[in-house]
């Protein structure tokens, strides 16, 4: 939701800031959301772009004031989820010195602009978002070099915000290819807007050692990112809330990629998997994040619905048996 926000107000030609130096109580006083089951998770400044910045109001603002249900009628809580997002509120006495904190980490992130493919489409970004969504079931075929450079650079490029310096990112980048025109099969990182490669290795070794990180969903990928944040380094610096930032910004980049890669008449599909397999394929000592697997779809994707309009998902009895046909073969000796 955030990429496609982004993507949206860049589109429109208005300015777009993502903050997570905020009091969670404020906010959460003033949306009035249902204590544990709903929280502020980060804010998104957009204005004009004839503005340099939001005014700010000279009274209170006043809560609000809405009927609302509860989000389920019997909500399940985790107290590991809620302990850890709570771990990282910040008091509104504390919100400067956080935002200061945050302008002094992060690594560069890339600048350098990679001119779109001829097959970019051309459509109006509400149309792409409404058709864009997560390719289950893949044809294993080589990719164009494009469907990986474009995309990785669209994707990574700088996050306007407040939790890291200016132009920089809290992440790194591990990438594994298998079938990309003019690249060798192997392990990368993308650092800089460019691909260095770490380890080659023939395209079936690829999959085997990356097979615990992408399951059966990105058996036939053309290549699979994995996102990660040196906690190390973060934490110390930002505390607790260096985690939710580290988070947000592979989300973003997560939809970023998404909506790139179905430009491009390609698709994906974001996956978690256990940090230290991660460690171990890669050598980081880098915190996993978050997955993305990028390829041909063996399918054709259903666009949604407009507000009010949801359009109902077909073909997905289909899509499971061609899953457990998938699941079945893979597991045959």
């Amino acid at each position: 939701m955030l990429a496609n926000t982004l993507a949206m107000v860049d589109a429109s030609g208005w300015k777009a800031s993502v903050r997570l130096a905020f009091s969670d109580s404020l906010v959460t006083a003033l949306l009035g959301l249902q204590d544990q089951f709903e929280v502020p998770l980060v804010v998104v400044a957009i204005r004009a772009p004839a503005s340099d910045r939001a005014e700010r109001a000279e009274t209170a603002i006043p809560p609000l004031a809405m009927s609302t249900t509860p989000v389920a009628p019997r909500p399940v809580v985790f107290p590991l989820v809620i302990e850890t997002q709570a771990a990282g509120d910040l008091d509104q006495s504390d919100v400067g010195s956080w935002r200061e904190a945050a302008a002094k980490v992060g690594s560069p992130a890339t600048t350098r602009t990679i001119a779109a493919p001829e097959q970019t489409s051309n459509e109006i970004i509400e149309s792409l978002i409404l058709r864009r969504g997560s390719t289950r079931m893949m044809r294993r075929q080589t990719v164009p070099l494009e469907v990986l450079r474009w995309v990785m650079s669209i994707a990574t490029r700088p996050i306007p915000g407040d939790f890291a310096a200016s132009e920089a990112t809290l992440l790194n980048y591990h990438l594994a290819v298998y079938d990309v025109e003019a690249t060798e099969s192997g392990f990368y990182e993308w650092s800089g807007g460019e691909l260095r490669m770490s380890r080659a290795e023939d395209s079936a070794t690829v999959r085997a050692e990356t097979q615990p990180l992408i399951a059966f969903w990105g058996d036939d990928a053309a290549y699979s990112l994995y996102e990660c944040a040196d906690l190390d380094e973060l934490l110390p610096a930002l505390g607790a809330r260096g985690y939710r930032a580290a988070q947000v910004e592979a989300g973003i980049v997560a939809g970023r990629v998404n909506l790139a890669a179905f430009s491009l008449g390609y698709g994906s599909t974001p996956l978690t998997v256990r940090d230290r397999f991660v460690a171990d394929v890669f050598g980081t000592k880098a915190n996993f994040m978050l997955t993305m697997v990028v390829g041909t779809p063996g399918y054709s994707n259903v666009s949604g619905g407009k507000p009010g309009k949801p359009v109902e998902l077909s073909g997905l009895e289909g899509l499971i048996d061609r899953l457990i046909d998938h699941i079945r073969k893979s597991r045959d000796p």
